[in-house]
């Protein structure tokens, strides 16, 4: 092996043992923390706060300052990454609450993937080795960004499969939705009476619609929990539902007349993109006509010319 991919290796097996203990003493730090405050509410511990203060000072090192400083900037990160990705891991179905652990772990394995990955090149494919340093490092440099970024691309695409499973059955949503509302039901209960009937048929869908019954019942304003399933579902169907909706409610508007003329907006949109579609069928098929009919057309009207053309020219008259 290389000098250069056995000090490459080295460096990303001491990275990641050093940020794998430091995020592992920040986890259990936080689970005993979080268990000692349980502990005082339910009234386990009786020592008062003052008797802790007679305590002798633990002298302080660096190990435990520089321990102190990481841990405060990985709750910082969390926080950080829990308050942008929070939105992003309910778009794509998974658990919020997991994402301040779920997201360094896949990056730093992803990273540690991608430059176990160079380093193989690099050792045995002669074309990578033999190239020059700077070649090398910028190959490096595109491995690492795909490597921290390979995560956010792998939830790109689960957000696009999951909204095109939620697109299909959504105006089927919509129309149960007025029939709801038009038979005496609230909000609230619509909700919960169409995430019953949808389970089947598209479970994703179903449950936005169930997270949204439940938040309409506790949040304090019904124009938040329209405004967060507008933001977990980012389709323009869901946008226009949630906004009539929510002017409905602001205006004092019946909603299931609201319903129903979005519910006719939305038939009168898919009735147009059916009649656009229909309209490029004789652009699309003429290029099947030109391969296949036209050849077989032209066989039959001149090979009997041609036929005779050569049997003529090769027998005479």
């Amino acid at each position: 092996m290389s000098s250069d991919a056995a000090l490459l290796i080295a460096c990303v097996i001491f990275f990641g043992l050093l940020i794998f203990f430091i995020f592992l003493d920040s986890t259990l730090t936080n689970s005993y923390a979080q268990k000692r405050l349980e502990d005082f509410k339910e009234g386990r511990i009786t020592v008062p706060y003052f008797h802790l203060q007679d305590k002798k000072e633990k002298k302080v090192t660096v190990f435990d300052v520089f321990v102190t400083r990481v841990r405060i900037l990985l709750e910082k990160y969390n926080k950080n990454i829990s308050g942008s990705m929070r939105l992003r891991f309910e778009q794509c179905g998974l658990s919020p609450k997991s994402a301040p652990y779920v997201i360094p772990l896949f990056r730093i394995t992803s990273l540690v993937v991608f430059l176990g990955s160079y380093a193989s090149l690099n050792y045995f494919v002669p074309a990578v080795r033999n190239q020059l340093s700077v070649v090398k490092y910028m190959i490096l440099i595109v491995f690492v960004i795909l490597g921290y970024r390979s995560f956010d691309y792998f939830l790109d695409i689960l957000k696009k499969s999951r909204y095109a499973n939620i697109s299909k059955n959504l105006p089927n949503g919509i129309d149960l939705l007025v029939s709801c509302t038009r038979g005496g039901l609230n909000i609230e209960r619509s909700f919960e009476r169409l995430s019953r009937e949808m389970l089947y048929d598209n479970p994703e869908l179903a449950k936005e619609f169930a997270v949204t019954a439940a938040e309409l019942g506790i949040l304090p304003e019904r124009r938040m929990a329209f405004e967060n399933l507008m933001q977990r579902v980012e389709l323009p169907l869901m946008k226009g539902l949630c906004i009539s909706l929510i002017q409905a409610e602001s205006q004092g508007v019946s909603i299931a007349h609201t319903l129903q003329i979005l519910a006719q907006e939305f038939t009168k949109k898919q009735l147009l993109e059916i009649e656009t579609r229909a309209s490029r069928l004789p652009a699309l098929l003429s290029l099947p006509i030109l391969l296949f009919s036209l050849p077989a057309l032209m066989i039959i009207i001149l090979g009997p010319a041609v036929s005779q053309i050569t049997t003529s020219a090769l027998y005479g008259n």
